[in-house]
């Protein structure tokens, strides 16, 4: 699982606000509305989907869909919920060989001997940007309107709280 601010930048680095409907190269499912092609997740909110800025759609779309997974997941029965496995990034970055332990005792399996190479190649470990990461959430803070603001703070929060727990959990 990622921090909501790093997905939120990362769609708009990428131009999810505006490409989703409109770019080919997009494999997202979409549907006409009045106002333009719609994303399925955004069906229920089309109006107010179409309307908002490039930064606030991005905000508003993982806000949507950590939503619909956090309500998935809950409605999972406690023997499904057991076959799922969540890794913070910060983890996987920061203590690669504490991730990769965690997935080793979760599959009952030892990872492969290139497993050193491919964390090596990926530069982990590594530190975490701490300055970094508030600059992110500044610079998306910065650029959404108050209603945007509050499902990035309800995103943090439930990324501290609630995934963190599953993660940790484990």
């Amino acid at each position: 699982i990622r921090d909501p601010a790093a997905v939120i930048e990362s769609w708009f680095k990428r131009g999810w606000g505006n490409r989703i409907g409109n770019d080919p190269l997009a494999g997202w499912a979409t549907f006409e509305h009045e106002k333009g092609p719609t994303p399925w997740w955004a069906l229920e909110w089309a109006d107010e989907y179409h309307s908002l800025s490039e930064m606030d759609r991005c905000v508003r779309n993982i806000f949507t869909l950590c939503e619909m997974a956090k309500t998935e997941f809950n409605l999972l029965s406690t023997q499904q919920k057991n076959q799922i496995r969540f890794i913070r990034f910060e983890t996987l970055v920061s203590k690669p060989n504490v991730a990769v332990t965690q997935l080793e005792n979760f599959l009952g399996r030892k990872a492969t001997p290139a497993m050193t190479g491919i964390l090596g190649r990926e530069r982990m470990p590594r530190p975490l940007d701490e300055k970094k990461i508030s600059e992110t959430r500044q610079r998306i803070t910065d650029a959404t309107t108050a209603a945007c603001k509050s499902k990035l703070e309800s995103l943090s929060k439930d990324y501290d709280t609630f995934w963190s727990a599953l993660s940790d959990a484990k």
